[in-house]
């Protein structure tokens, strides 16, 4: 079974992401990145992309995960290096 979301706005849940979702789209993914300035971004076992940014704020940030999101067909979870949960193995996209 699928992990999904609930969307803030609709209270719809939406599906996630996989690891296998996620890196079937790895090549436009890094364009997605680097064109949003973001640095290193990794994958984890569950599909989570790691991103670093240099800089404030999370705009860059939601940014790619608006464009990941269209480029794998359902939501990626993405989150910044600094946080504890972007502790753990992930390879590069």
């Amino acid at each position: 079974m699928r992990a999904r979301i609930s969307d803030a706005h609709t209270g719809l849940r939406q599906p996630i992401g996989g690891r296998d979702e996620v890196l079937a789209s790895r090549g436009q993914l890094r364009d997605s990145a680097q064109r949003c300035g973001l640095l290193d971004p990794r994958v984890d076992d569950v599909g989570t992309v790691i991103v670093r940014s240099s800089e404030p704020g999370y705009g860059s940030v939601r940014r790619f995960a608006s464009e990941a999101s269209t480029h794998v067909g359902v939501w990626v979870n993405v989150i910044t290096a600094e946080v504890l949960a972007a502790q753990v193995a992930a390879e590069p996209l």
